[in-house]
């Protein structure tokens, strides 16, 4: 009986839902030394207000841009000293698989934003419309996310984001709980026929 259980309990255990991990851009700072985010020394992005081009400056972190610029001031969230995206098309690519992508928006254009695999298949999307409207737009899939895109609903049309977050490990999915709450009740059975 005593193997039975121990059975039953590594079971459950393989059956437990992976947390999501989340990690956090918000433009504002940059992986310092220890190409780390939220760290002591994260340095600030860029020094001036102007805007600027990003590429690698996230690589430390698995994140690449395909060129966007960045621009720092009051305009998207009231703060002056806040860092956002304000730009034409952004799009990247991550060096590990991603499950769950969300980034805030205060636009005056309809965005999309589009998740792809590893081949470039659209795994996903999510579209808002613009207006002056805060909002979010946000994906999530089971499969492994390597690239995203997020566009205007034209071409040369200038989008503002922020605060991009990215589930870098599996969302638990319904039947991974499934497999819980039944491992556990096995368990719990066993237990009671035992006394």
């Amino acid at each position: 009986m005593s193997k039975l259980l121990a059975f039953l309990a590594a079971a459950c255990f393989i059956a437990a839902p992976v947390h999501a991990e989340t990690l956090a851009i918000d433009f504002n700072t940059v992986p310092g030394a220890d190409g780390r985010l939220g760290t002591a020394d994260d340095e600030p992005i860029f020094s001036d207000g102007y805007p600027s081009r990003i590429e690698e400056e996230y690589a430390a972190v698995g994140v690449h841009f395909n060129t966007a610029s960045v621009a720092k001031g009051a305009f998207f969230d009231g703060n002056p000293g806040n860092t956002f995206l304000t730009s034409q098309p952004v799009s990247g690519w991550f060096d590990m698989p991603v499950y769950g992508i969300s980034i805030d928006s205060y636009s005056y254009w309809n965005a999309t934003l589009s998740a792809y695999d590893a081949a470039g298949n659209l795994l996903v999307s999510d579209s808002i419309d613009g207006g002056w409207q805060r909002a979010t737009l946000s994906v999530a899939s089971t499969a492994p996310i390597f690239r995203f895109t997020v566009l205007p609903d034209a071409e040369g049309r200038i989008l503002n984001l922020d605060n991009l977050a990215l589930a870098v490990s599996p969302v638990p999915e319904p039947s991974q709980l499934a497999m819980l709450a039944g491992g556990l009740l096995l368990v719990g059975s066993a237990l009671r026929r035992r006394r």
